[in-house]
């Protein structure tokens, strides 16, 4: 099946500022993190029951990079709404948090 994603505010405001830190370190490297970002997503759609739950939420071990995607699978809408592409080096306790 073909699940629709959906970024929430705090996702795509991480994904913007780590990949601008990426980019100011090595060029090309900002652009490398987006799209690793995005391939994980499309892995995440492909079986998006395959993936740890905690608390309601799903994590998804980002490869390359310290990150985890952070989401809830809403099967009967057939949406994977991606809450947090989280810093494994951020306090562990803000990973669920939802503004």
């Amino acid at each position: 099946m073909n699940y629709k994603i959906e970024l929430f505010p705090d996702a795509i405001k991480e994904i913007g500022e780590s990949a601008y830190w990426y980019e100011s370190r090595v060029d090309g490297l900002g652009s490398y993190f987006i799209d690793v970002i995005y391939k994980s997503f499309n892995v995440i759609a492909l079986n998006p029951l395959a993936y740890p739950k905690k608390k309601n939420y799903r994590e998804f071990i980002v490869k390359k990079f310290p990150f985890l995607i952070i989401y809830e699978f809403l099967e009967k809408e057939g949406v994977i709404n991606v809450l947090h592409v989280f810093h494994t080096s951020r306090n562990p306790k803000r990973k669920y948090a939802r503004k």
